[in-house]
């Protein structure tokens, strides 16, 4: 099991490795639609990564989406997650 400290570094570079990636792109999709129901359509583009990761059976980033806009960076993700209570 990863200690905070690692997860947080991952975490890190994961964002910063995104921020590169779509500062050197004017292809933004625009703002999404934040109405409290995650619809790829409105405003999200196509993932910039799909698939779950070998290892992680108990949750699934299934994709990720990122987009801008003028003001901000948003980040999405379609997501599964086995029920944690299952003996």
């Amino acid at each position: 099991m990863r200690n905070k400290s690692t997860c947080f570094k991952i975490c890190f570079v994961i964002i910063v490795v995104l921020l590169n990636v779509f500062s050197k792109t004017d292809s933004y999709a625009g703002s999404p639609v934040l109405n409290g129901v995650f619809d790829t359509e409105e405003g999200w583009g196509t993932p910039i990564a799909s698939d779950p990761s070998v290892g992680w059976a108990g949750a699934f980033a299934q994709n990720l989406y990122v987009t801008s806009d003028e003001n901000y960076i948003y980040f999405g993700a379609k997501v599964t997650a086995s029920d944690w209570q299952g003996w």
